[in-house]
């Protein structure tokens, strides 16, 4: 659902991020580190990596993980 609603706008409610956006970002940022494939969310991806969310990080770019993440 999230990724059909961002498929003909950059955010979930307006022209900039929201509180919304910013949740639904550690989603979609965190993803690969949750083994998920993110090409399943296409537009998700594009718009957590758009120009409104230039200031953030890839998680992988702020955290030192070693070998492979599993669930406890």
């Amino acid at each position: 659902m999230l990724d059909a609603h961002l498929a003909d706008q950059h955010f979930l409610v307006g022209g900039s991020p929201t509180i919304d956006d910013i949740v639904s970002y550690g989603d979609i940022a965190f993803a690969e580190v949750s083994a998920r494939n993110r090409t399943e969310w296409s537009n998700a991806v594009a718009s957590a990596d758009g120009e409104g969310f230039s200031g953030f990080a890839a998680p992988s770019a702020l955290l030192a993980l070693r070998g492979s993440v599993t669930p406890a």
